[in-house]
């Protein structure tokens, strides 16, 4: 990895807790609770960098990789208040769109993926994600170029599971641009 890149040490109390993180060359706050901090952040390796989903809890440090899907401009990821699951939009390219998505971070494992949604190429993220609860989370994604001309809402519960999409005419209000 090339040597010239500046490289931090990052420390953080959680819960009484005292974690430094060495090796970052990025690192972005997505959210803080009482007991949780999460973060994303590249981080130094070896010979690469990886981009991670960084949670701090009072029991210790967990790094988890970004998924490969998420959209290149990531700015509405949403890690749950317990730090345990990842909302976001994912792009695919075959067949070409974007998707709402729900995953387990421990597992990886994708627990909710919405249909496809026409890709917007837009210079701004008209996507949003966020948490209502613990086990709620609301993600919306721009389809005004797709044939209902609005936002696909997904909402999904994980205990228990249900989840219900829908198309909206205009943005969430619950979005504020950062």
């Amino acid at each position: 990895m090339g040597e010239d890149l500046q490289r931090y040490a990052v420390e953080v109390a959680v819960g009484g807790r005292l974690d430094t993180l060495r090796g970052i060359i990025q690192l972005d706050l997505l959210q803080v609770t009482d007991s949780v901090v999460t973060a994303v952040g590249v981080e130094a390796t070896q010979d690469d960098a990886d981009r991670l989903i960084i949670v701090l809890r009072p029991d210790g440090v967990r790094r988890f990789p970004l998924p490969p899907d998420v959209y290149y401009n990531y700015h509405d990821l949403a890690v749950s208040p317990d730090g345990r699951h990842l909302a976001y939009v994912a792009a695919q390219t075959e067949p070409y769109g974007l998707a709402a998505v729900v995953r387990d971070l421990e597992t990886g494992a994708e627990v909710f993926r919405s249909r496809l949604t026409a890709k917007c190429d837009c210079d701004i993220d008209f996507n949003h994600a966020q948490w209502r609860s613990a086990d709620s989370v609301d993600v919306a994604v721009d389809d005004t170029k797709g044939p209902e001309r609005g936002w696909l809402v997904a909402s999904v519960r994980l205990r228990p599971f249900s989840a219900v999409t829908r198309v909206v005419a205009s943005e969430p209000a619950w979005h504020s641009p950062r």
